[in-house]
């Protein structure tokens, strides 16, 4: 149970209810995920937080989807976000990625199917994460020589920034994943993919 109380979708009404809606349409899930039901007292937080997530993860940008996925499943195991890790690995379920893929790639293990870059990206999500101000110069240049542009880096980095706020939101206020992400978290990805709508590759 969250720290603080949650309005409900049947009990929302006027610019609350809107944004519920709209929240439901742009995710592509059946209900108004907690992450945003938590800030449900503050129409305005929750539509600036909405609108930033809208144009980091939803919106076709300079990063692929399944890359910015994998970075918010990276920086939300570094900080054991228990909430984040399930729902993301939703979503990269949504875009057919396997439990298998899902772990080796956001483990860089050996065996993981990652081309270098993005293997480079997730590494630096990690870092900016757990050390941001020991990040170098030359490992920032890493990952322009590995093909990223400075506006991918950028993005990449805003994304980091993004989920270390939500994570530490949703662990502070008490925020579990439901029964509908346990059990979708554990389904095969084509089944999840007829559940969740996600753009992007």
């Amino acid at each position: 149970m969250t720290r603080i109380a949650m309005v409900s979708e049947r009990a929302a009404s006027g610019r609350l209810k809107a944004l519920y809606a709209e929240i439901k349409a742009g995710m592509g899930t059946p209900d108004v995920p907690a992450v945003f039901r938590v800030m449900s007292q503050s129409p305005d937080l929750l539509a600036a937080q909405w609108r930033l997530f809208q144009t980091l993860m939803l919106a076709e940008t300079q990063l692929p989807r399944a890359t910015k996925e994998m970075i918010a499943v990276v920086v939300s195991k570094a900080n054991a976000c228990r909430y984040c890790v399930t729902a993301h690995t939703i979503f990269l379920k949504a875009l057919g990625y396997s439990d298998k893929q899902i772990e080796q790639n956001t483990a860089r293990a050996e065996a993981a199917n990652l081309d270098s870059a993005t293997r480079a990206v997730l590494d630096f999500a990690e870092k900016a994460t757990l050390a941001a101000g020991s990040i170098r110069d030359d490992e920032v240049r890493a990952l322009t020589t590995a093909g990223y542009s400075e506006a991918q880096v950028l993005e990449a980095t805003t994304i980091v920034a993004f989920f270390n706020g939500i994570n530490r939101l949703v662990d502070a206020l008490g925020v579990e994943p439901d029964l509908l992400m346990e059990m979708g978290v554990r389904l095969p990805p084509p089944i999840v993919r007829q559940v969740i709508k996600t753009s992007g590759s």
